[in-house]
This record gives structure tokens, C-alpha cells and sequence, in this order.
């Protein structure tokens, strides 16, 4: 990215703070969107992870799913 770019992102990220959990569902909820011609027995695996700078570890959330399991 160019910084304007840069600047962007973590303007927009600051903007509208989510917890991994959140993200992983977001993304999963775009994926239907995007591509609704999915068959129900495709698998998706979705994996957020937030590199923490005031805690010693790093949080992640992660989904193993179906398109099926998703549109019930």
C-alpha cells in the first residue's frame, strides 16, 4: 500500500474497532455475498488473528464450516 493508503486502512480500523470473533463473521457473511452460487458442501475456513502489543500473546478466532451450515 502507499502511505495515503496506509493511512487509510488504520484510520478506518480505528474507526470501527471489532474483536476477532467479529471479523471471522464478517468475513463469512462477504464470502455468501460474493459468491452465492456456492455449493452447500463447500468447505470455508476463516481465520482472524490480532497480534496484541500490550499483552504477551496474540488473540485469534477461526470457523471450519459449509456454505450449507452457513445459509441455515
Amino acid at each position: 500500500l502507499k502511505r495515503m493508503d496506509e493511512g487509510e486502512v488504520v484510520y478506518s480500523a480505528h474507526k470501527k474497532p471489532r474483536f476477532v470473533e467479529d471479523v471471522v463473521r464478517a468475513v463469512l457473511r462477504a464470502i455468501l455475498d460474493r459468491f452465492p452460487d456456492l455449493a452447500e458442501d463447500t468447505e470455508i475456513r476463516v481465520r482472524s488473528e490480532s497480534m496484541e502489543s500490550i499483552h504477551k500473546h496474540n488473540v485469534f478466532a477461526e470457523r471450519v464450516t459449509t456454505v450449507g451450515e452457513l445459509r441455515k
